[in-house]
């Protein structure tokens, strides 16, 4: 029998409406209510949409879980760790998930995605006091009741401590073999570089760092495409850097936007610079935020959009980017993409001024003399 009962809402008619693995679940699957399957690149977040609404009563949390398999296997977990929701929301339920994975994953419609469980909840009365009643404890704080376990009774003798040498690694290192000698060459790579302990050989060094990027070490591949991009050989550069890309790594998706761009190393294509700057936009990036902005404003790769550069430049804007600050008080200023805001306008054209941009101190006199002028 339930113990209580939940009105739920088909926000999109695709939903699913949780159901139990078996009949002694303790949790509920989440299915991402999708249209087209997602990608999630390593190290990336993705919202995914469930279709569904929850009237949960009062004294009631639900809380969103990975599911086991799929954390273990895919690597995919809610980013948070556990979610919860709260009885007096009424909003569509996400799912947060992260690809904490070397390896992109794809999520199908459908497809379940976390388990959600329904735990009461207490809500107590805070009341001041002057002291409080005393325990064994008392004010210790972190690690005050100590790590060790109680002494056991020294009867019979407990078992010696086990000895792990390298064939038995530190049972706290969960490395797997690739992973542990790709930090180990790219140790190496780095000491040869800076001359810490060896002859100082940079030549060395990228040996070492290719090993690990081979391995799949994202900054040794990085290291690796600024090392060919500092010789010249954008073409070895953009080969390095596309295997940081495929792990997800927002300055490398960012460099190959670039490089698409401007034809450096590969074949000039604008729509493939869109796709790796929005990818790297997403990683919040901000350069690549201004750079995908700029070309959905000028319709460079992609259809023009006014109102998603709004959007990406305000993004970058908000993470300190100059340029879009001064871009998005060029975008309030005439209205484009965005209702004209002079108010707004002169806000951004502030803080990119305060930074030291040229083009938004002249924008900021000439709507002083506008203003003169109107009056």
């Amino acid at each position: 029998m339930p113990d209580f009962n939940i009105n739920i809402k088909k926000t999109d008619p695709n939903a699913v409406i949780p159901v139990q693995g078996t009949p002694g679940a303790a949790g509920f699957d989440l299915c991402a209510c999708i249209a087209a399957p997602v990608t999630i690149y390593p190290g990336e977040t993705v919202l995914i949409p469930t279709g569904l609404a929850m009237e949960i009563p009062l004294g009631v949390a639900g809380l969103i879980f990975a599911r086991s398999g799929m954390a273990s296997k895919r690597g995919l977990a809610p980013s948070n760790k556990v979610a919860v929701i709260d009885p007096d929301y009424r909003g569509e339920i996400f799912v947060s998930l992260l690809n904490h994975g070397k390896v992109q994953q794809t999520v199908e419609p459908g497809e379940r995605i976390a388990q959600m469980l329904f735990m009461p909840y207490g809500v107590p009365q805070f009341t001041p006091v002057t002291e409080l009643s005393d325990t064994q404890r008392g004010e210790g704080g972190f690690g005050s009741t100590g790590s060790a376990a109680p002494a056991p009774d020294p009867t019979p003798a407990s078992a010696p401590e086990p000895e792990y040498s390298p064939e038995h690694p530190d049972p706290n290192d969960y490395r797997d073999d690739d992973e542990r000698s790709a930090d180990e060459a790219f140790a190496k790579g780095l000491s040869y570089k800076n001359g810490d302990g060896v002859p100082q050989s940079n030549e060395t060094a990228i040996e070492y760092f290719k090993i690990a990027a081979n391995l799949g070490h994202v900054q040794a591949q990085l290291a690796v495409g600024g090392y060919y991009y500092a010789k010249n050989d954008c073409t070895e550069a953009a080969k390095w850097l596309q295997m940081a890309a495929d792990l997800g790594n927002a300055e490398a998706l960012f460099n190959l936007g670039v490089f698409y761009t401007d034809g450096l190393g590969v074949d000039q294509d604008l729509a493939k610079a869109a796709d790796f700057f929005y990818r790297a936009a997403r990683r919040h990036h901000a350069d690549a935020r201004y750079a995908y902005a700029d070309m959905c404003a000028n319709g460079l790769g992609v259809e023009q959009d006014l109102a998603k550069a709004v959007k990406w430049f305000s993004a970058a804007a908000e993470q300190g980017h100059v340029d879009a600050m001064f871009r998005l008080g060029q975008m309030y200023e005439k209205g484009e993409g965005v209702d004209m805001d002079i108010a707004q306008a002169r806000q951004w054209y502030k803080a990119a001024n305060e930074k030291g941009h040229r083009g938004a101190t002249q924008a900021l006199v000439m709507l002083q003399v506008k203003e003169l002028e109107d009056q």
